[in-house]
Parts: structure tokens; C-alpha cells; sequence
């Protein structure tokens, strides 16, 4: 009941502050309507938590009522009857004058008029900038011939959950994803930590590897061992398992809740024939970073915090290899990647001890966005050959790239001419939720979802 009357007040409060905005024209108060922009903007919704892991995640409610849903965690499927009522899509305010002054970004989210329907709007984020040549190739997009690299922060935005380790299946018959490479690790991990205790400094470094399962349809408890694909969003649809791809562009997130002792942190990522490997000595205060064995030139230097208490980002994407800690890049190091026509690694991501003791806690495992060929896409339409952008002309993706309507499959030119720009969305403010108090359901806001939207 608190978190209602909290709702109804910040509302008004809103209401109230952007009145005159909204009444002048200075900002557009827009609804998000459809799955393409998901998991970051969420058109209407079912907000289902799980009922073997419990985690909690959204289902596209645009397409009716599903008969079942996917947990992205653990991929239990439920069948939740009744489900939910669905929430309103978000609302975002669109600033109109975004475009007056400056040109838009790549990497940069923008309402516009669709080319062949212009009495209709959408959001989706801009790739491709006027005058550019664009091609998509085995899930990444490329401007010119070369890898269009995201920023830090926008590999964050775009990044899709792999697993939480926060939230496992209470059967023991499941495997833990994350565990000890060797028979006699000293990592345990219990309710989503995971610690080691100190030894010898001369030890060699001990691994807590990710090893990724899927449960086997129709078997109680069991699993298969399989790489990491491009699954939807909307956990309702599933696809044939020869239709999904390879995802090779992966990013861990965890934090350090404390060190002891003395040795070495590090995190590996092997993942397309490239091994990265991050090693920190915290005494030291000191980071340095290889690529395949090698070290890398400038990928080394002083951690700007302590490392007890702080967040770790790792992050192979795009070509690109990026360390941060609190949210501050510390290595950005762009490289040519190796051949990856083979398999994804079994154990693509690992943290290691050596001699050192650590506590470790949610540990998070994300995926970068693979665009490929839309469901339902023409399939004699060749989605990898190069488009010339015209001088106005953008090319734009939805984030959700598997049923997003977008410059890939618009009949005619793919490009959205700049009179067509409405502006830059800006803040989601209206976030909704759904709360029942007896035998009523009312639409709340879900206040720690307003943010502003770089």
C-alpha cells in the first residue's frame, strides 16, 4: 500500500513539474508500445518471477496472453494460469529540440516517422550515419569495412542476461554453472557468494569457470551442455536450436565484497579463439591485462579504488576488450579477432585465486546484442551485403533484434531521412507496474526504474 501512495504522489509531482513543457511543446510525452527495444524500454508487459529460480523478468504482452514463459535464468518453463495483470509500456519524454543543434550519435536512441508509414512513430537506436556504407556480419555491424565499436557505457545499456548467480534452482540434481576447474578447488559458493580462503602466494591460480546448460525438454532435472546463443527477450517464443547462433561477445559483472592475504585476482575470458586475462594484485593496488599470453600495450597501470568492495565489468565486445571498475573504464583495447568458425569454449569465463583470499558476490554473466535476420523476415532477402547510406540518411536497429521492425527489413530504402527525426528520448519517467490491493489492480509507477536515458 506504501509503495501506491508513494506511486500517486511522485505522479502528481511529475504531472506538475512538466505541464508547461509538455503544454509548449519543448518535450513529447510518449508511451512505448512492442518488444523491439527490450529488455531496456518495455512496451506492455507481464512482470513474472520464477518459480523454481525466482528470478523475476518481464514477457512481451503486445502478442496476447502466452500459454507458457521461459525463465531467462534458468529456462524453467511455467505455465502461469492465470498470469499477471500486464503493465503499461513505458513512458519517456522526447525532447523535440534534440536535433536542432547537433547532429544525432551513433549508438543514440531517437523517435522518428516511419519511412513508409509516417502517420506512425518508433524508437530505436541509430547504427548508421548519413553518407556511411553499412554491413551486418555474423551478429555485428560494421561502418565502413570496420567493426562499429560500443562505448562503455553503451555495452552496459545493450547488454542481455545470460545468468544471475544470485538466483539458482533449489534441486540439487542441477549442476551449479559456476564451479571449481579443478577436483580439488578451494572455491565453494553458497546463496549467490562465492569464496575461497588463502594459501601459499607460490600456489598456482585456482579457477571458478561458467559452464553453460540448458534443460532437456520433457526431462525432469536435466541438462545438456551447450555454448551461448542469441535467445529472444520476450520468454514466450522459442526457436529450433539450428536457427540460433553462436554468441561470442560476452561480459562479466561481479562485485568484490573483500580480499585477505597476499596473491593475485583474476578474470578470464576465452570466448572465439581470443583469452583475455586481467590480473590485479590488491596490495599493490595494481592491474595488467594479456591477449593470448601477450601483454597488452598500455593495459596496465593503478587501480583508481580499493579493490575490497568495489564492482568489476570485463567485457570482449565488438572487437573490443574493456576493464572497468565503479563504472570507470580503465582498458579500451580495440583487436583484429581470431578465426571463429569453431566452437565457443566450454568454460568461455572464469575468475582465479592465487593465494589470495576473496569473497565474491553477484556474480552476472551478459551477452552482447547478435543482429541477425528478423522472425518472419523475407528469406531470398540478402541481409549481408553492404548498404550505402544516402546524406541524410540513418541506418537504425531495435535492441531486441530478432523481432524488431527496422532498417534491415523495410521494403525500399532502409535509411530514415532527417526531416523524419522527432527528437531524443530522454528520461523514462513513467515506468509501470501493476499492484493489487484486494480485489483491485491499479497501474503504479516503479519508481527505481526512472532514469535518465544517455
Amino acid at each position: 500500500m506504501r509503495s501506491f501512495v508513494e506511486g500517486i504522489v511522485w505522479s502528481l509531482v511529475v504531472v506538475l513539474a512538466l505541464r508547461t513543457w509538455c503544454v509548449q511543446g519543448v518535450v513529447i510525452p510518449c508511451r512505448v508500445t512492442g518488444d523491439s527495444m527490450l529488455p531496456g524500454l518495455r512496451g506492455e508487459h507481464y512482470s513474472v518471477r520464477c518459480s523454481d529460480c525466482g528470478f523475476r523478468y518481464d514477457v512481451d504482452a503486445t502478442h496476447g496472453r502466452p500459454a507458457a514463459t521461459i525463465c531467462p535464468n534458468c529456462e524453467n518453463r511455467q505455465s502461469d494460469d492465470p498470469l499477471p495483470h500486464s503493465a503499461w509500456g513505458d513512458g519517456v519524454l522526447v525532447g523535440r529540440g534534440a536535433f536542432f543543434w547537433r547532429n544525432p550519435q551513433r549508438w543514440e536512441r531517437v523517435v522518428f516517422r516511419l519511412p513508409n508509414d509516417p502517420q506512425s512513430s518508433a524508437i530505436k537506436r541509430i547504427v548508421g550515419l548519413p553518407g556511411e556504407e553499412v554491413l551486418i556480419r555474423n551478429g555485428d555491424v560494421f561502418i565502413d569495412g570496420q567493426p562499429a565499436r560500443k562505448p562503455y557505457r553503451v555495452q552496459r545499456s545493450l547488454a542481455v542476461l545470460v545468468h544471475d548467480a544470485d538466483f539458482q534452482p533449489p534441486d540439487a540434481r542441477f549442476p551449479p554453472r559456476w564451479q571449481g576447474a579443478e577436483r580439488h578447488s578451494r572455491w565453494v559458493g553458497a546463496f549467490g557468494r562465492f569464496a575461497r580462503r588463502a594459501t601459499s602466494p607460490a600456489d598456482a591460480f585456482d579457477w571458478l569457470e561458467y559452464h553453460h546448460w540448458r534443460r532437456v525438454a520433457g526431462a525432469e532435472a536435466a541438462v545438456v551442455r551447450q555454448p551461448i546463443c542469441d535467445d529472444l527477450y520476450n520468454h514466450a517464443r522459442t526457436r529450433r536450436e539450428e536457427e540460433s547462433n553462436l554468441v561470442f561477445d560476452l561480459m562479466l559483472r561481479f562485485r568484490v565484497v573483500e580480499v585477505f592475504g597476499s596473491g593475485m585476482l583474476a578474470v578470464r575470458l576465452n570466448s572465439g579463439g581470443d583469452l583475455f586475462e586481467v590480473q590485479i594484485d590488491p596490495q599493490q593496488g595494481r592491474y595488467r591485462a594479456s591477449h593470448n599470453g601477450k601483454a597488452l600495450p598500455g593495459a596496465e597501470g593503478r587501480l583508481p579504488a580499493v579493490l575490497s568492495g568495489s564492482e568489476l565489468w570485463v567485457s570482449q565486445v565488438d572487437q573490443q576488450f574493456i576493464l572497468a571498475q565503479d563504472d570507470c573504464p580503465l582498458v579500451q583495447w580495440p583487436f583484429a579477432p581470431a578465426d571463429r568458425s569453431g566452437q565457443q569454449a566450454a568454460a568461455p569465463v572464469a575468475i582465479g585465486a592465487k593465494g589470495l583470499g576473496v569473497v565474491l558476490e553477484h556474480l552476472r554473466l551478459y551477452r552482447d546484442v547478435y543482429y541477425s535476420r528478423p522472425l518472419g523476415a523475407d528469406p531470398q532477402r540478402d541481409f549481408e551485403e553492404p548498404w550505402k547510406l544516402g546524406p541524410d540518411d540513418y541506418y537504425v536497429l531495435g535492441d531486441n533484434s530478432l523481432v524488431s521492425h527496422d532498417s534491415r527489413n523495410w521494403e525500399g530504402s532502409p535509411g530514415v531521412n532527417r526531416n523524419l527525426l522527432l527528437g531524443k528520448p530522454f528520461v523514462l519517467m513513467y515506468p509501470m507496474k501493476t499492484h493489487r490491493w484486494r480485489d483491485w489492480v491499479f497501474q503504479v509507477p516503479e519508481l527505481g526504474r526512472i532514469e535518465y536515458i544517455p
